[in-house]
Formats: C-alpha cells, sequence, structure tokens
C-alpha cells in the first residue's frame, strides 16, 4: 500500500559455520549486484530506485551489492551482524559509501550478555531504539528459558517487527539526534529543531549531520511498537 513497488526476495541456505556464512555472502552480494545490473539493461532499471533491504549477514550482504554499483539508491541494515565484523574495514561490512542512503537500526547489540548486532555506527543515519541492546519484552520470563541465548535472539529479531510496523503505521517512529542513550534518557536531546529529529523505518531521508550520527528512541514492548514521547 506504500508504492508501486517491485520485491525481489533474496534467500539462501549456507550449511556450514557461521564463519565460512560470513565469506560466502561476499558473492551473493555479487551476484545481487549482477542482477540489478542485468535489470538496467533488460528493463532500464534505475540503480537510484533501488532499496536493498538485509537483516544481519544480510546487511552486510546488501553492503557487499553496493560496493559492486555505481549510484545504488538505497540500502536498509537491520540490526547488522557483529561476529566477524566488529571492527572491520569499510570494504568488509556495511558502509555509508555503499549506496546514496544507507539507513541502519540496531536492536541487538551486545551490553551486559552476548548479543548478535553490531553496536558501531556504519550508515548515514544510525537509529537505535532502546539504546540498541536490550528490547522491552524480551526477557527470560517472556521467551523460552531452554534456548541457549534466548534473549539475544528475541533483541536480534525485534528489528523486523519495528521495520515491517514502520511501512504502513500512522504512528512515526521519531528519533533525536544525541551522543548517547544515557544522555536521551536524562532528556538532554529533545530539541523541536527538525534537523536533529529523524524518523526511523521506511520513512527515512538523509540526514544533513556526517555519517554515523546517532539517533535514539523509546518503542513499546509489543505490537503496536511506536509511541508517543514528550520531554519533560
Amino acid at each position: 500500500n506504500n508504492s508501486d513497488s517491485n520485491v525481489i526476495l533474496v534467500q539462501w541456505r549456507s550449511r556450514t559455520f557461521y564463519f565460512t556464512a560470513t565469506l560466502r555472502i561476499r558473492k551473493v552480494g555479487q551476484e545481487i549486484a549482477n542482477l540489478i545490473n542485468y535489470l538496467g539493461g533488460l528493463v532500464g532499471l534505475d540503480q537510484e530506485n533501488v532499496h536493498l533491504i538485509g537483516h544481519s549477514l544480510g546487511a552486510h550482504t546488501a553492503g557487499y551489492a553496493g560496493k559492486h554499483l555505481k549510484g545504488l539508491g538505497r540500502i536498509t541494515g537491520l540490526d547488522p551482524a557483529e561476529p566477524k565484523f566488529k571492527g572491520a574495514h569499510s570494504k568488509h561490512r556495511l558502509d555509508h559509501t555503499d549506496a546514496q542512503l544507507v539507513n541502519v537500526i540496531h536492536t541487538g547489540a551486545p551490553s551486559t550478555y552476548f548479543g548478535f548486532g553490531i553496536k558501531m555506527p556504519c550508515g548515514h543515519v544510525d537509529f537505535y531504539p532502546n539504546g540498541g541492546t536490550k528490547q522491552p519484552g524480551c526477557n527470560p520470563f517472556k521467551i523460552d528459558l531452554d534456548e541457549q541465548n534466548s534473549e539475544a535472539r528475541c533483541d536480534h529479531m525485534r528489528v523486523l517487527d519495528l521495520y515491517t510496523e514502520s511501512i504502513n503505521s500512522k504512528c512515526l517512529f521519531v528519533a533525536n539526534k544525541c551522543d548517547s542513550y544515557g544522555q536521551f534518557l536524562k532528556g538532554n536531546c529533545f530539541s523541536s529543531n527538525e534537523t536533529e529529529i529523524s524518523i526511523m523505518g521506511l520513512k527515512t531521508t538523509k540526514p544533513s549531520y556526517h555519517p554515523g550520527t546517532k539517533y535514539f528512541l523509546i518503542t513499546g514492548d509489543a505490537s503496536p511498537y511506536c509511541i508517543r514521547e514528550y520531554a519533560k
């Protein structure tokens, strides 16, 4: 309902160890770029109109695709994976140079326990709902206690629910530019200046600040996740 678009799903299974999979996504990204180039020649597809969306390893896969293209419109990284990518050079992970707009949402970064998502900014605009680590509703009392790292998995997967809700919801995920989540919680980052506010999700636009600027917001613990915030 949001736009007149064609959606192509890329699904692949790597029946191997995680660290081997991190190497294989480079080839997947290249094949995605090949497809986009092919469609450009076949039907005149303009790369500026292409929006790649990837979760976890898929976020870095989209980054690899962007590195093989010139003028890709947008990449949305949904909690890009951290293991093997933490501190990696920009050519080996998702980076703001991979598309004209790279927006990233972090929900499962490590805090006091193991996390699957990367914490470092890697886009033009990086969103950290609830600080980007522990998500409300993801706690041992509401998930399977016997599943290893189940809380971390819940945090890592929450980003899918948030982004899905952002597509057609009338409630906007308003996020505020801030140096840290602690400062955000203290109310030091609420501003009426539009340049210091960004909308998380499908409606994200390129900010005026330098790449890697952090934006924070609070969400609910269940659907609908979008909630209104007011500075005290």
